[in-house]
């Protein structure tokens, strides 16, 4: 897990000081079901840098969890104005599509996903 922070952070930019610190204690609370502080700490990733994709990705499965279909969409799209080549973004949107019933999005972003090739973490 570690590697994986490393790489998306270093992905994301140079300066980031705290950010595993609010990745960190937002999955816990997520963890523990306090959501609301998962949230703001996977908020507070964003507003130090909005270029860092974990505090997009991180906020969106957020939303999955409670349903926030449209919101867990507009996060996963940033993650991919960021890093276009992010499996692990379309298919966490596609999973809110499915939500919302718009299987129709569904079959295209997994398109999409054939395009640009399974592609996790670096590979």
């Amino acid at each position: 897990m570690k590697k994986i922070l490393s790489w998306l952070i270093a992905k994301s930019t140079k300066n980031t000081k705290g950010v595993e610190d609010y990745l960190h204690q937002g999955l816990i609370y997520q963890r523990e079901g306090k959501l609301n502080r998962a949230q703001r700490e996977f908020t507070e990733i964003i507003k130090m840098n909005p270029r860092i994709v974990m505090g997009y990705t991180s906020r969106g499965c957020l939303y999955l969890q409670q349903e926030k279909w449209d919101q867990a969409i507009a996060d996963f799209n940033r993650a991919l104005d960021i890093a276009p080549d992010f499996s692990f973004a379309y298919l966490n949107r596609a999973k809110a599509y499915l939500g919302k019933k718009e299987r129709v999005k569904v079959w295209v972003i997994f398109q999409e996903i054939l395009e640009i090739g399974l592609k996790f973490y670096g590979d």
